[in-house]
């Protein structure tokens, strides 16, 4: 029998760094008595270094649960945002963008975010956040439609009981404890609107919730929880044009019913994993998340799931001809194999306090349904041959396909490094600087991020993010139409 190496050896790697956690130091998770976090919650993540902390959006609240007696409380905040992005376009490009793709050069923003949660009420809290935004480019028309749009991306009832807790509404239920790539995170398809950041943890914040009723139970030793999203309505899995207006965008949150579950145990002193499984319509997934010390200043984590699915251009592809994009009938420029086969993620690394204010993360990333050199290949010679006889509407085909694995969170490429450098109170006190990038193994080419943000004061804030996609013509992140964007914003906290 054959063995498919690409697929044992990332199961030799899971297995390798399975047996380094297990046999490392103490656990950060449940462990001696204690309980252990519920799945799902941002506690889950506590024992991680900072580079699962949003740094773009961070900012202490001003206000705390009060004290009085069983009444009604209120904690939260609510800031203003006003932001100018630059860009910069490559002139030529090996799979260029169909014609009439926009390219501004200037988009400009203004936000009021508030994020918040009322007690008191028995046994009963409410959790609200919504970001509120009036953007224009320099291409878009001056209709109030195009002007503004509304993200409600959570609001959520909670009752309490002892240990106990059930949350009905729409809930950012996120999932998963690697830095980069967060395999067992089910609910981030389609979840992000607007990229104001490539940065993973302010994705995993400024992203649509979805509605959901979630039963969560705490034990002396473990926590288990389970969350049914059902169907709404159906939706494009890919905006090209951007989304508008007031709308709730349940659709793209919930275009199918999904149940997950999580539970994690302490089946030793100091060690807790976490499993998860999530059933939807033509796929069964199964996850696991480890967390461990490996001696005193580094931390190991894995995130590992795998089930039952289709690849990437294959859902790609199906998406594209059920939202019309593509008539049932088209010729796909690209071969694929559309058969249900078991196929794994795998997200594993480190985390080193390098200083008391310098923290790096470095993770191996890896996507079994992702796009291999050959698929890569096939796609610049599909734009090539696109551009020779101008049948312009394969270039839209093509670049769908890269559309469609944003807009579902997923790797493009099969293998990837992932890299995180946070270094507070960098150059002066206040300012911190994030160094991120995400390196394709195969091609070389990567996508590098600086964020600089000086905190000038309890109410107003200044960040600046630049992006650039760095990689030959013919390389993943060298293909991109955009070359290097600036972004400057100013944030004031009421």
């Amino acid at each position: 029998m054959r063995r498919d190496w690409r697929v044992v050896r990332p199961l030799a790697f899971a297995c390798a760094s399975v047996a380094l956690l297990i046999g490392g130091g103490p656990c950060f998770g449940a462990g001696g008595g204690a309980a252990a976090p519920v799945a799902g919650d941002d506690a889950a993540l506590d024992g991680l270094v900072d580079s699962a902390m949003d740094i773009v959006r961070r900012h202490d609240d001003t206000a705390s649960d009060a004290d009085d007696g069983g009444g009604a409380s209120y904690s939260g905040r609510c800031y203003a945002e006003a932001a100018l992005t630059l860009y910069n376009y490559r002139q030529a490009l090996a799979v260029p963008m169909p014609p009439g793709t926009a390219t501004p050069s200037w988009r400009a923003h203004m936000d009021v975010d508030w994020q918040g949660r009322f007690k008191g009420f028995g046994p009963w809290s409410l959790t609200v956040s919504d970001r509120f935004s009036l953007q224009h480019g320099e291409s878009d028309d001056w209709t109030a439609s195009s002007l503004s749009r509304n993200d409600l991306r959570e609001l959520y009832a909670t009752y309490s009981r002892g240990t106990s807790l059930v949350d009905v509404g729409r809930i950012n239920v996120r999932g998963g404890v690697a830095a980069g790539y967060n395999p067992t995170d089910y609910f981030r398809p389609r979840s992000v609107v607007e990229r104001v950041s490539q940065d993973p943890t302010v994705l995993r914040e400024n992203r649509l919730g979805v509605v959901a009723a979630r039963v969560q139970q705490v034990y002396a030793r473990g926590a288990w929880s389970a969350t049914l999203a059902p169907r709404l309505a159906p939706t494009p899995a890919v905006d090209l044009q951007g989304q508008t207006g007031l709308k709730p965008q349940f659709g793209r949150t919930n275009n199918s019913a999904r149940l997950k579950l999580d539970a994690n145990y302490a089946i030793a002193p100091n060690f807790a994993p976490e499993a998860s499984m999530l059933i939807e319509r033509d796929r069964d997934l199964f996850g696991l998340n480890l967390t461990r010390a490996l001696g005193d200043r580094v931390t190991g984590v894995l995130e590992w799931s795998g089930g039952w699915q289709r690849n990437l251009l294959a859902r790609a592809y199906a998406a594209g001809v059920a939202e019309g994009r593509f008539p049932a009938n088209f010729r796909p420029l690209l071969p694929y194999d559309d058969s249900l086969k078991f196929r794994q993620d795998l997200a594993v690394g480190i985390s080193m306090p390098i200083t008391g204010n310098l923290d790096v993360s470095v993770e191996y990333d890896f996507h079994q349904g992702a796009m291999s050199s050959g698929d890569w290949d096939r796609w610049f010679a599909a734009g090539a041959a696109a551009q020779r006889s101008g049948k312009v509407a394969q270039l839209g085909q093509l670049q769908y396909l890269r559309q469609f694995s944003l807009d579902e969170q997923e790797p493009m490429s099969r293998q990837n490094l992932f890299w995180r450098a946070e270094w507070r109170n960098s150059l002066a006190p206040n300012v911190t600087l994030v160094y991120l990038g995400i390196l394709n193994l195969s091609d070389r080419s990567s996508l590098q991020q600086l964020t600089a943000r000086w905190d000038y004061s309890k109410q107003w804030s200044f960040s600046a993010i630049l992006n650039r996609y760095v990689g030959g013509a013919t390389t993943e992140y060298g293909s991109y139409q955009t070359n290097m964007s600036v972004l400057a914003s100013a944030i004031f906290y009421f």
